[in-house]
């Protein structure tokens, strides 16, 4: 989805469940996975997921983002990092 010039990837997070490490580290190598096969996310600016419960920013460098969206209203928007 193109959005003023940015494209924004979305998935539920879901994807990264496995492998080792924390949930951004899982994450992004999902998503480099997606950019080396050539998958449509994998062109994304910033990729935006929500599985994990918790908000975080993380700017992977590049040009590209990680937004983790907070769906719960029980953790305080000062989690976001």
């Amino acid at each position: 989805m193109e959005v003023e010039s940015w494209v924004l990837g979305t998935t539920h997070g879901h994807i990264a469940d496995k492998g080792a490490g924390n949930p951004e580290v899982k994450v992004f190598n999902w998503f480099k996975g997606q950019a080396a096969g050539k998958q449509p996310v994998g062109d994304s600016d910033i990729l935006i997921t929500s599985h994990f419960h918790h908000a975080r920013l993380a700017d992977w460098g590049g040009g590209c983002g990680w937004m983790q969206a907070r769906l719960s209203t029980a953790a305080p928007l000062s989690t976001v990092t």
